[in-house]
């Protein structure tokens, strides 16, 4: 994977029990997947990607973003398809030590 573009990412506030926490939101990232000389290209565009965890620093742990996404084709060989591809990971948040979403 080569990432063309990094976009931008945007938490959105959780509420009530979720209070601190946020959903996050892709926007312009695109990345480029290799193989056997097919290449296929993913970009996202205002895509749901997942969740911020930890933000509000309650328990003394640092904020994890908690990526489970569908990234949709952007273009590429015909041989990709058009189906989305997933994005999974859990990426720990080391600076700074609180996220706080107001």
């Amino acid at each position: 994977m080569t990432v063309v573009a990094k976009g931008s990412l945007e938490a959105h506030t959780l509420t009530g029990a979720d209070a601190g926490n946020a959903t996050l939101t892709s926007n312009g990232a695109t990345v480029e997947a290799t193989r056997l000389t097919v290449t296929c290209r993913y970009k996202t565009e205002n895509t749901d990607v997942g969740r911020i965890t930890g933000s509000a620093n309650r328990s003394g742990q640092t904020a994890t973003f908690h990526i489970e996404g569908k990234i949709p084709f952007h273009s590429g060989s015909g041989l990709c398809g058009e189906n989305p591809t997933t994005w999974t990971g859990s990426y720990l948040v080391n600076t700074p030590m609180t996220l706080d979403f107001a």
